[in-house]
């Protein structure tokens, strides 16, 4: 399997002109960045709004039985296109999609459209009064679409692994992971198979279950916050087989603990990570939707100094941006617990029915 990351995309907005950016990629960004931004972001909000990529493909890749375009992070609403020919219709709520594109790529240039609709980040709906007013997807005056995430193609014969979850059991002194990976072009003859790796490098194999894959550490080496104990970082791997050759892998490191909000000795609720009480000491972390992305930039130089600085935990205020994986990993290695709102797709408070409701269940989920 091979994997191609597509790392440069061409934004054009309405008044704002044309110019090229790489992932994570976001208007906002590119209009604040830019020296001819005019006036408010606020008062001037584009009607139509483009991100466009360049594809080189081989005839080697197009001659492939399975292609996909994975799009994780999508801050838009509108619709994806290759080559001219619609793929389908994305949300907002930092998405993640995958479109089976093996009929409708060649060997040569292609080209991948986020087309989005406008106006920006506005929707009208009916109050409670049955007056006509405007929502905003994310923050009131925030139009940051994009893709916060990553692009990139999926490209084999065989099966394709889309994404991995993994679910902890803590009994007795020992932890049971139940590791299910989500297949693409999957067939009966292919299988999964996991391992775990411990800090101390002692390895552990998974066997088939109802939920998945089972791995079961009995002597657990514990992830602790900054200041409570070490960060333990196991590395799981799952690869699918097929015939006695494997198809893909995926990687991933992962602490094993427990988080629970309870009551403490004082009768107010409290973090207790592994059973024990711990003092949550720390403030928000913004990412930088003012257009110069710091937050992604420096990340890890930021987390460095509040992890000096003895903090344990952060608010990942996303402002409708919800933060990318990097750094989650870097907050697993740095010891500093991440409290985490959801984005939700729809702001229409006066309506919890229909796309609303859908949209929340969409939103939690991813």
């Amino acid at each position: 399997m091979t994997r191609k990351e597509i790392k440069v995309f061409n934004i054009k907005a309405d008044g704002y002109g044309e110019w090229e950016s790489t992932v994570p990629v976001s208007l906002a960004a590119g209009i604040f960045a830019g020296s001819e931004a005019r006036g408010s972001f606020t008062d001037n909000i584009p009607e139509n709004c483009e991100l466009s990529a360049s594809i080189e493909l081989s005839q080697a890749d197009v001659s492939k039985k399975h292609i996909y375009v994975k799009l994780e992070g999508v801050v838009a609403k509108g619709e994806v296109y290759l080559n001219g020919k619609s793929l389908g219709l994305v949300s907002n709520a930092n998405r993640t999609y995958v479109f089976d594109v093996a009929d409708r790529v060649y060997a040569g240039e292609n080209t991948l459209l986020l087309k989005c609709f406008g106006p920006i980040g506005k929707t009208e709906y009916i109050n409670a009064d049955g007056l006509p007013e405007n929502e905003y997807d994310t923050d009131n005056g925030v139009y940051d679409i994009g893709l916060n995430g990553y692009c990139e193609l999926l490209i084999g014969d065989g099966a394709l692994i889309k994404n991995v979850s993994v679910r902890e059991e803590h009994e007795e002194g020992k932890v049971t992971l139940f590791v299910k990976p989500e297949i693409l072009g999957a067939s009966d003859d292919v299988r999964a198979v996991a391992s775990l790796v411990s800090p101390s490098g002692k390895i552990y194999f998974g066997g088939a279950s109802e939920n998945g894959i089972t791995i079961t550490v009995s002597d657990p080496e514990l992830w602790w916050p900054n200041g409570y104990g070490t960060q333990g970082l196991y590395r799981l791997s799952v690869t699918l087989y097929c015939d006695g050759e494997a198809q893909d892998t995926y990687e991933r490191s992962i602490g094993l603990r427990t988080v629970e909000y309870l009551s403490g000795t004082d009768g107010i609720e409290r973090f207790f990570i592994n059973g024990i009480e711990i003092f949550p000491m720390g403030g928000v972390y913004l990412f930088d939707i003012s257009g110069r992305l710091a937050g992604y930039t420096k990340m890890e130089e930021t987390l460095s100094l509040i992890k000096a600085a003895n903090v344990n935990t952060v608010i990942a205020y996303d402002m409708g941006i919800a933060p990318p994986e990097r750094f989650f990993t870097l907050c697993d290695k740095m010891g500093i617990l991440v409290i985490l709102p959801v984005s939700l797709p729809y702001c229409a408070p006066h309506n919890l029915q229909g796309a609303f409701a859908a949209g929340i269940g969409d939103a939690v989920k991813d």
